[in-house]
């Protein structure tokens, strides 16, 4: 098995678990104005809340953003498999250089899966 096509299996396994976790792990927020309430997780939702018909758009943006995340890193995880296929790879700097940028894409992604919040249109608590 080349670099590449190993690079590329351990680049699109990683975006399987960001996948998971933003659907299975990282909840999804709604955001009122004053704080955001947690409205549980895509795979096991929240429905106890009195925000609850707020809670499956925030679910559903949770969900996106989760998918979009897995789709931009399995396009850098797909990187090592082309630079394999036009040139072959055999140094350690264009590993370490892709394992460095992976993982910092990785964190970006999964960072910005936990600030994704929903803000409704309409107004829920009319005080």
């Amino acid at each position: 098995m080349s670099p590449g096509s190993r690079l590329t299996s351990f680049g699109l396994l990683a975006a399987v678990v960001v996948v998971v976790l933003g659907t299975a792990v990282m909840g999804g927020h709604v955001d009122l104005g004053g704080a955001s309430i947690r409205c549980g997780t895509v795979v096991n939702p929240d429905r106890a809340h009195e925000i609850s018909s707020a809670c499956g758009p925030a679910r559903a943006r949770q969900l996106r953003a989760a998918l979009m995340a897995g789709a931009v890193l399995v396009v850098v995880a797909i990187v090592p498999a082309v630079v394999q296929r036009r040139r072959p790879v055999t140094g350690r700097k264009f590993v370490l250089a892709w394992a460095v940028g992976f993982v910092i894409v990785t964190v970006v992604a999964l960072v910005w899966l936990g600030t994704v919040t929903y803000t409704p249109d309409t107004i829920f608590f009319d005080l």
